[in-house]
């Protein structure tokens, strides 16, 4: 099952975004972050949607900002 993953725009209510997987959408956000002030991720919220059209949120806000974090594998952050 094909899943469509959508960044929204909570406050306006309009998509920003649409992404084949979850990675690409933190991508986004990531940039996002980077390209602009932190607070821009406050009204943003990453959710997906399957080929019914059943979704659920997965995070908005502070939330979805510690989820775009890049993460050090645990095997690296061992050894360093």
């Amino acid at each position: 099952m094909a899943l469509t993953y959508e960044l929204w725009n909570i406050a306006s209510g309009n998509r920003v975004g649409e992404f084949e997987s979850q990675d690409e959408a933190l991508a986004s956000v990531r940039r996002t972050m980077h390209q602009h002030d932190a607070s821009m991720i406050e009204t943003l919220a990453l959710g997906y949607e399957d080929e019914d059209g059943e979704g659920e949120v997965i995070a908005h806000g502070a939330d979805l900002a510690a989820l775009a974090q890049p993460r050090i594998p645990h095997s690296v952050a061992a050894t360093s």
